[in-house]
């Protein structure tokens, strides 16, 4: 696996590194700090399987040098990584080809989890900017392949967990102890056959609940 990551800004170009090596210490890494050496690494050896990119190298030409990109890295998986989060934004990039698009805030544990998902070929997209923009608010409208329907709490929680909120934020949205949150997180995991908070967000995604 080798994954070239783009970033002009070198402490935050350090601490994807370092997220990468702490997920799979087998991965090769390069790295660039600037678009001209993006397109010279990607057109010279175009073998990376993935490019993690920062929207903000693109600057204000940044729909052309995308489409650049994409023709130079043709047997690349590209990821945007960014600060800009605006929905249209993100929307354009996907339909343009890329393979997601990972917001800088997100923490370790989350942009790891968004990462391996798409190293085991499962597009991520932030879930707060889904096209549909909200959670389904009928249960009956999330009913599980296997015939489950989750409650509405479970509803609920979901919707929290799309936005990204933390169990101590839905706890507080919901007015309810965050051991009461745990416990409806778990049976979500346990339903949609997820992992982790970021597996739960992306099957509610594949299943239409989000």
């Amino acid at each position: 696996m080798k994954i070239l990551i783009a970033e002009n800004n070198d402490t935050f170009r350090k601490k994807v590194c370092d997220y990468v090596k702490h997920m799979d210490a087998s991965i090769e890494i390069t790295e660039s700090n600037n678009l001209h050496n993006v397109f010279s690494l990607t057109g010279r050896n175009n073998n990376f399987d993935f490019l993690l990119l920062s929207f903000e190298m693109l600057g204000s030409e940044w729909r052309q040098r995308l489409k650049n990109i994409l023709a130079n890295a043709k047997s690349s998986k590209i990821v945007f990584i960014a600060d800009n989060e605006d929905k249209d934004i993100i929307n354009y990039i996907l339909e343009a080809g890329c393979y997601g698009y990972i917001p800088k805030r997100y923490e370790a544990p989350i942009f790891t989890s968004a990462l391996q998902l798409m190293i085991n070929d499962c597009l991520y997209i932030p879930p707060a900017f889904l096209k549909k923009g909200r959670i389904a608010t009928n249960p009956l409208e999330c009913r599980l392949p296997d015939g489950k329907i989750l409650t509405n709490r479970q509803v609920e929680v979901l919707g929290h967990l799309g936005k990204g909120l933390s169990n101590k934020q839905i706890a507080y949205e919901m007015s309810v102890s965050e051991a009461t949150v745990k416990l409806h997180i778990n049976a979500l995991l346990k339903n949609l056959g997820a992992d982790n908070r970021t597996q739960a967000v992306v099957s509610a995604q594949r299943f239409g609940f989000l």
